[in-house]
C-alpha cells in the first residue's frame, strides 16, 4: 500500500498563502516513507490574479523547502493561465 496527498483551489490571496504555508509545515511533520507524492489539482491562483510569477514561486518554494522528500506536482487549473 501507499498514500499520497491532494490539495487544490488554494491559495487565492495572501491570507490563504499564510494558511497554506502553515498547513504544509504541519503536514511535513507527518510525511513518511510510505507517502508517494503530493498533487495540487489546480487553481493555485484566483481567476482575477493575472497569474503573477511570484504566486507560482510561492507554491513551488513552499513545496520544495517544506516537503523536500515528497515529490510534488502542480496541475494547472482554469485559473492558472
Amino acid at each position: 500500500t501507499f498514500s499520497f496527498y491532494v490539495m487544490g483551489d488554494a491559495p487565492y490571496n495572501k491570507n490563504q498563502q499564510e494558511i497554506v504555508h502553515d498547513q504544509i509545515v504541519e503536514l511535513s511533520a507527518d510525511v513518511t516513507n510510505d507517502d508517494m507524492f503530493l498533487i495540487h489539482v489546480g487553481d493555485a491562483l484566483s481567476s482575477n490574479s493575472g497569474c503573477p510569477s511570484s504566486d507560482y514561486a510561492f507554491m513551488r518554494n513552499l513545496l520544495i523547502n517544506k516537503l523536500p522528500r515528497l515529490p510534488s506536482l502542480i496541475i494547472p487549473g482554469d485559473n492558472d493561465w
